[in-house]
């Protein structure tokens, strides 16, 4: 876990609440969700999730970035490496809960047989609509744009600041308006469940995600060049970093549930100016919002979020608790069934996340040695 306070420190605890926020929006119950309507668009949290995975992804290539020959050293193959290691067991392991619970105690997704092969690669969201374990299509999604990213990095770093904004925001902008046309006229449509299929596949897909990670990569170039360095007065930074977050919740709370703008990255912009402010933060503020616990929660994010269904299933199968409408009855089972989760997160997270991590890690750091003593030429 990390311990040392950096200016990204605090988008641990971000990370933390927007799982959250998910975790209530697929789960509350729904009288709660009626009595506090915004809770039906926390869904749009995931976004939030595409936007700092490519800020924090620009960041973690800066050492490489300084000029031509260090851009050069960049290796592909370590970053796909790294991501895998953070990622992959932990989604594999709740698609495998998710099939274990169909088989073994009650049954429940007849299309697994059918859909395991690309759900096990992560490559479903590519192809399809839904994840056997429904939080994985964000998974999916983001497998994408880790591939991508290699391929991207010196297009993004070198292409002219002005010129680069104008093309992002200009594919941001088709993805936007792409959404509104599909949900105005394509959705709709009384047509044949093959045709259905296609339109949600297409609605959704990570091609039209990957514009919000996109603007994360920008966030992360312009912080580097013009910002990083820099010191602010905190009470400015403090203003603006509240007048973003209330932005945000302002059009959450306006914005129609159903409306594509929400689907689409609308708020993207706003995530930009928060996650610049949040990470300006010095002093004390910075300090707090980067306590351990804090951190620890952030750590503990993915499992939260990737867990929800594995466990939201066991939970209502094995305690009874009531059900309604696939939510919770009461805000009590609601209440339980989330520090279950976050205990079978924190269990998971040192008994199997981590460790799968450093082994993933370890074996292929070992494995290339291998390689480079069979390639160096012999000692005489």
């Amino acid at each position: 876990m990390q311990s040392s306070v950096s200016s990204t420190s605090p988008l641990y605890l971000t990370r933390f609440i927007a799982a959250c926020m998910v975790l209530a929006y697929h789960s509350a119950p729904v009288w709660y969700k009626a009595t506090y309507a915004d809770i039906t668009k926390w869904g749009e949290a995931v976004n939030y999730f595409f936007f700092i995975s490519g800020f924090v992804m620009l960041l973690s290539c800066q050492r490489y970035l300084q000029n031509n020959a260090n851009l050069k050293q960049f290796s592909k193959v370590d970053f796909w490496i790294k991501r895998i290691a953070r990622i992959y067991p932990v989604y594999v392991l709740a698609l495998l809960i998710m099939v274990c619970y169909h088989y073994f105690v009650a049954f429940s997704i007849p299309s697994i047989p059918s859909r395991f092969p690309m759900e096990v690669l992560g490559l479903q969201r590519w192809v399809y609509a839904g994840s056997i374990n429904s939080p994985g299509w964000s998974v999916s999604c983001e497998f994408l744009f880790y591939f991508l990213f290699p391929f991207t990095l010196a297009w993004l770093w070198y292409t002219p600041l002005k010129k680069l904004v104008l093309q992002v925001t200009g594919l941001f902008l088709l993805n936007v308006a792409v959404a509104l046309f599909m949900n105005q006229y394509l959705m709709p449509l009384q047509s044949g469940k093959l045709v259905h299929m296609l339109i949600s596949t297409v609605y959704g897909h990570p091609l039209f995600k990957y514009t919000i990670f996109l603007a994360g990569n920008v966030c992360g170039i312009i912080y580097i060049r013009y910002l990083q360095a820099r010191s602010f007065n905190q009470y400015l930074v403090a203003a603006v970093l509240l007048a973003s977050l209330a932005s945000i919740l302002y059009f959450l709370h306006h914005i129609p549930g159903d409306s594509p703008l929400i689907a689409s990255g609308m708020l993207t912009p706003l995530y930009f100016i928060f996650v610049v402010s949040l990470c300006k933060l010095e002093g004390l503020l910075l300090r707090l919002l980067s306590a351990r616990p804090f951190i620890f929660l952030g750590e503990i994010s993915y499992g939260v979020y990737i867990f929800q269904l594995p466990v939201w299933f066991f939970v209502t199968h094995f305690t009874g608790v009531p059900i309604l409408h696939h939510a919770f009855a009461h805000i009590s089972g609601f209440t339980g069934y989330a520090c279950i989760l976050i205990l079978f997160a924190t269990v998971v997270y040192y008994l199997y996340e981590m460790p799968a991590k450093n082994a993933i890690l370890k074996w292929y750091t070992q494995s290339r040695e291998r390689r480079q003593e069979k390639l160096a030429p012999g000692i005489s």
